[in-house]
């Protein structure tokens, strides 16, 4: 039986390797809302520097677990797993950071984000002078009665 008393290195190398696969399921999750959020409103990049802490801590646990995991001689199988997993999840989470701050700071969107608020104050004030119209209608025809 191999348990933590003959293999020090294991707890962390569980803990590295879930938050890893958490980390490599989250990062499209995480990566998609981040989009949203940075063509809705220019953000998002906040949202993916705090995911890329926590690749970067998932990478740090498994690499404990495979340090002490190794000195004592004991398996080291899910600690390295979660060191190759977490660092695929932390270099695509860099990678979409850096384009999402290079689109949030392109001058294509913010141009298409001021023709959209054009496009919608113009639609509101036309709504507005139509239910003014509407009211005038409606008081005139009161007036009437």
């Amino acid at each position: 039986m191999n348990d933590t008393s003959t293999n020090p290195g294991k707890g962390l190398g569980v803990g590295g390797f879930v938050l890893s696969l958490v980390a490599i399921v989250g990062y499209f999750i995480v990566g998609g809302i981040a989009a949203v959020q940075a063509a809705a409103a220019g953000g998002g990049t906040t949202t993916m520097i705090v995911w890329c802490v926590i690749c970067a801590l998932a990478l740090l646990l498994s690499f404990m677990g495979y340090r002490k995991s190794a000195a004592a001689g004991a398996k080291k199988g899910l600690a390295l797993a979660g060191i190759i997993i977490s660092a695929v999840a932390l270099l695509l989470s860099i990678w979409v950071t850096v384009g999402l701050r290079a689109v949030a700071n392109s001058p294509e969107l913010q141009k298409a984000r001021e023709e959209l608020k054009e496009s919608l104050n113009k639609g509101f004030d036309d709504l507005k002078e139509e239910m003014d119209e509407k009211k005038e209608d409606i008081d005139q025809e009161l007036d009437s009665l």
